[in-house]
């Protein structure tokens, strides 16, 4: 079973998207904060995070930087909604796999999970 984690300051995203995701057959763990989804990260080692950018004490794109140092090669979908193509970029540019604006349908949410998954190497659990 593929294993993410949801880096998001909302508890109704992270419930959302722990139960949606659990049902298509992930496992899915959930963090409120950066800090909380840094220590998460080193734990779990999951092989696709969904990215917050917007959050207080560490933004997403703080996190996105460690989870790099630590993982370059983990999925880090990016989820946000911050909708300027500037926001999209800079996530881009510092090193997301992939960028989903909110409010986003959940049948696009899994697409982009599965194809972030697809291409991620034997080296996760």
């Amino acid at each position: 079973m593929q294993r993410i984690l949801v880096i998001d300051d909302d508890p109704a995203v992270c419930s959302f998207l722990r139960r949606g995701l659990g049902y298509q057959g992930f496992e899915v763990a959930t963090a409120g904060s950066g800090p909380e989804g840094l220590r998460e990260f080193e734990r779990l080692r999951p092989a696709l995070v969904i990215l917050d950018v917007m959050m207080p004490q560490m933004d997403g794109l703080e996190v996105l930087r460690a989870i790099r140092q630590k993982d370059p090669a983990c999925a880090v979908l990016l989820f946000s909604g911050k909708d300027s193509e500037e926001s999209v970029e800079e996530g881009l540019e510092a090193g997301a796999s992939d960028y989903l604006i909110k409010p986003a349908s959940f049948h696009e949410i899994v697409s982009r999970v599965r194809r972030l998954l697809s291409g991620v190497g034997q080296g996760h659990p």
